[in-house]
């Protein structure tokens, strides 16, 4: 291996679902990502008027090929976090 090349690790699991609290309140944990599809989630779950806590993901650390989304919607039970992501990520 050349000085010029880097090895990128792979990410251990492609999906994981993290949060032991409320429903209305998960962190996504996307394998092999990056601030690409990060960026693109956080602009569409600021424009979901269900989601409360907007715009939070991060990586975190760039050795690690992982990208953590945090979504919090409002209280009521029809308003999940899960619910919120995979039908502001079907639009």
């Amino acid at each position: 291996m050349s000085v010029n090349e880097v090895k990128i690790k792979r990410a251990e699991t492609a999906f994981e679902l993290r949060g032991t609290g409320p429903d209305s309140s998960r962190t996504f944990v996307l394998g092999d990502e990056d601030h690409t599809l990060g960026n693109a989630l956080r602009h569409v779950l600021i424009n979901d008027a269900r989601v409360d806590l907007r715009g939070m993901y991060c990586v975190p650390h760039p050795s690690e090929p992982v990208v953590h989304v945090r979504v919090q919607t409002a209280q009521p039970a029809n308003n999940s976090g899960d619910e919120a992501t995979a039908g502001g990520s079907g639009d």
